[in-house]
């Protein structure tokens, strides 16, 4: 969960999905669903809250970056057994535990989202509801 003080929105994450509470509003609105299918934990959000970071279970693990606003998957990054994410002070950098040691990742440089979003054991990452 985070607190966006330039607008006021709460942004969390919970079995759902990612979703939003404006100020003034009274319940929360889903800005991104999980695919039923999908196996992956939220780990962090950027200190701009712009970005959120989720974790896939396995093996064969990703980082998946999203942007929360426009609710679209913009970085995907190798990453197995992730034990611990931190964004770095500017939200550029992406400081990931995992199995063997600490991995840095720029959120400028990630692979091919398209490529990655079809998991081989796990389906589709993430699921953005229809417009």
């Amino acid at each position: 969960m985070r607190f966006r003080p330039e607008n006021g929105d709460v942004i969390f994450a919970d079995s759902q999905g990612i979703s939003r509470i404006r100020v003034g509003d009274q319940q929360a609105s889903i800005m991104t669903q999980w695919c039923s299918r999908s196996v992956y934990s939220v780990e962090g959000i950027s200190p701009d809250g712009q970005y959120l970071a989720l974790v896939s279970y396995g093996l064969q693990g990703y980082v998946i970056l999203l942007n929360i606003n426009a609710g679209q998957i913009i970085g995907v990054y190798p990453a197995s057994y992730v034990n611990h994410l931190r964004f770095s002070a500017d939200g550029r950098k992406i400081f990931v535990m995992a199995k063997n040691g600490l991995i840095q990742m720029d959120r400028t440089r990630s692979l091919d989202p398209q490529a990655i979003i079809r998991h081989p054991q796990y389906g589709d990452v993430a699921c953005i509801p229809e417009p």
